[in-house]
């Protein structure tokens, strides 16, 4: 695998397994001009936040009733 820097280095890496990062905030800059009603904790929807928080439902369970 080749990794390469923000200052335009690289470097060859060997791995034995890839893990997906979560966790990472959505980008909403590309709607900023747009009025839209996020929850501020969740960056979703204020209607879909309860129903995604990972307080509330553990991974599976949200939306199931």
């Amino acid at each position: 695998m080749v990794v390469r820097h923000a200052d335009g280095g690289e470097e060859s890496v060997t791995v034995d397994r890839i893990v997906a990062a979560t966790g990472f905030r959505p980008d909403h800059s590309i709607a900023s001009e747009l009025c839209l009603d996020l929850d501020p904790i969740m960056g979703a929807t204020r209607a879909l936040a309860p129903l995604i928080d990972p307080n509330e439902h553990s991974c599976g369970t949200a939306g199931r009733g």
